[in-house]
């Protein structure tokens, strides 16, 4: 999974989050990172493979119909994001899966709390954007 256009550039140092526990890379979080630590690009990009993995499995495991990859790709940040649960249960897959166009629309649905509307607005555009 590529990361959306508009994400801001990953944190290769731990910061706390609104929690209060560290968080690394893409979001990455977990017994191994703490303040301190620095990690580098090819650790960044190794945990957020190993993160996404669950998310991509569920996408091809849900989806049955021909996807791009900008499509895949917008559903496994969607998946990875709302969850397992969240994504089995949406209007999006439903709607993907019977080839009803509203799709990326779907996606506009799951914007709460409204620090999540940049991001579901950038899964929708990368969902649209044709490949080359």
């Amino acid at each position: 999974m590529s990361p959306l256009p508009s994400e801001k550039e990953y944190e290769s140092k731990p910061i706390l989050t609104l929690v209060a526990f560290p968080r690394l890379g893409w979001a990455h979080t977990g017994p191994e990172v703490r303040l301190g630590l620095a990690w580098s690009d090819e650790q960044v990009e190794a945990a957020l493979a190993s993160d996404v993995a669950w998310a991509e499995n569920e996408v091809n495991r849900c989806v049955t119909v021909p996807m791009t990859q900008n499509q895949f790709d917008a559903l496994v940040s969607f998946t990875f994001n709302v969850g397992k649960t969240g994504f089995d249960h949406s209007s999006a897959l439903r709607d993907f899966n019977n080839g009803v166009i509203r799709v990326a629309n779907d996606l506009l649905m799951w914007e709460q709390p409204p620090v999540l509307k940049g991001r579901r607005e950038s899964e929708r555009q990368q969902f649209l954007t044709k490949e080359l």
